[in-house]
């Protein structure tokens, strides 16, 4: 007998199988966009040119295997680096970030990666229908991750200098209540561009003006060829969010970056993360800091990686220009892992492009990819990742490019 005032069992009936009802806030949201694929599947003849991660020959995988050696030759390490951790991450690595950034450790929380920093800020603070400034182009990702909070998106230009921050401002002179103002002010991907010191200030001072929050998402910051770097953000300014990661350094698969917040946002953040994944690794974090607390040897680090992405930079955008010079238009990258190019008007489509070079075994990115309107404003362009192949590879993939521009005529 049921007890008064309970809930009898509902029947159980059988559904079939695959058939699993999804939350109506889960079905809703738009699904990721595929990258071509190879038609005859990822034979080693494939070359990708679709991944902004740092070249295999870039990373420090020699001091990571001594590294992790030391780590577990002693079995309290070694139990400590598999162990739970602090949610807002390791003190030591926080320190270190800390340093780096010129902030106090209690403004740093370790995250995995950029992208999850990025959906934290988001989450903290967004409201349905909040209106988000993205990048136009943008990272395709962060448009998914507005949409999951209910934003609204308004897509500001982005180029050779940087999203348009005067444009930002004639939407507040008009009324627009802005909530958030994102962008990737080094290197943006994909365009490449860099926002100038001038605009970053001013775009500060917008933010204490009306009210909204920049999150500054910068995973490229640290891929500039020659080794200049442009005047970040005020990270004293309570309307500023810095997002870091290693993965464009230390590798993708550490799955460690990190957010720089106002002391008083900061709580909220780490609130925000421990309903998903409680801290990021521990392994990871006790992996990495012995190299990192090595004087000098994050620096080093960046000086080799330089030379290595700026060479297979050149070596791309000279064969570019060989073979391709009447088909494409380009500006030659100063820092990051891309090539944005723009096919001439009497070029094939972009969209028959990608399809054509799958089938050569290349994979490209369409420009549209990257609207975050789901536009058509880059149906012409092209996004090129030139750092994860071999310097070899690179001359070859144009050739493939050219013979996929070349069928679709």
């Amino acid at each position: 007998m049921i007890p008064p005032g309970s809930i009898p069992p509902a029947p159980i009936v059988p559904a079939p199988i695959g058939d699993v009802a999804v939350a109506r806030r889960v079905s809703a949201l738009s699904v990721a966009a595929p990258y071509a694929l190879p038609t005859r599947g990822f034979r080693s003849s494939v070359i990708r040119l679709v991944s902004g991660a740092p070249a295999p020959e870039a990373l420090p995988l020699d001091d990571f295997g001594r590294t992790a050696a030391e780590l577990f030759a002693d079995a309290g390490t070694g139990a400590a680096a598999l162990a739970y951790g602090p949610h807002a991450g390791q003190p030591a690595l926080r320190d270190w970030i800390a340093g780096r950034e010129g902030v106090d450790l209690s403004s740093v929380l370790v995250t995995n990666g950029a992208l999850h920093g990025v959906a934290l800020a988001f989450g903290a603070l967004l409201e349905q229908g909040d209106v988000v400034v993205l990048d136009d182009p943008v990272f395709p990702d962060t448009v998914r991750i507005a949409e999951q909070y209910g934003a609204r998106v308004l897509p500001v230009r982005v180029g050779p200098e940087g999203i348009d921050v005067q444009r930002i401002e004639d939407h507040l002179l008009a009324g627009v209540r802005i909530r958030i103002v994102y962008t990737v002010a080094d290197f943006h991907n994909p365009s490449g561009g860099v926002l100038p010191a001038k605009e970053r200030a001013r775009l500060v001072e917008l933010a204490e003006q009306y009210g909204f929050v920049i999150v500054s998402d910068n995973p490229y910051r640290d891929t500039t060829f020659d080794g200049s770097y442009v005047e970040d953000f005020a990270t004293g300014s309570p309307r500023v969010i810095k997002v870091g990661t290693f993965t464009k350094t230390l590798g993708a698969g550490l799955r460690l970056g990190w957010v720089i917040a106002p002391v008083g946002l900061l709580g909220h953040l780490e609130n925000l993360r421990r309903r998903t994944d409680f801290h990021s690794s521990t392994l990871s974090q006790e992996l990495i800091l012995p190299l990192l607390n090595q004087p000098g040897w994050f620096d080093n680090l960046l000086v080799h990686n330089r030379s290595v992405h700026r060479a297979k930079a050149e070596v791309f955008v000279d064969a570019l220009r060989a073979e391709l010079i009447g088909d494409l238009q380009f500006t030659a990258p100063a820092g990051g892992f891309f090539v944005w190019a723009r096919l001439a008007d009497h070029a094939p489509a972009a969209s028959d492009v990608v399809t054509a070079a799958a089938e050569r075994d290349l994979l490209l990115t369409s420009g549209r990819h990257f609207a975050p309107d789901g536009g058509s404003q880059w149906d012409r362009h092209l996004r090129f990742a030139f750092s994860a192949p071999t310097l070899s590879e690179l001359p070859v993939a144009v050739g493939r490019l050219r013979a996929a521009l070349d069928a679709c005529r």
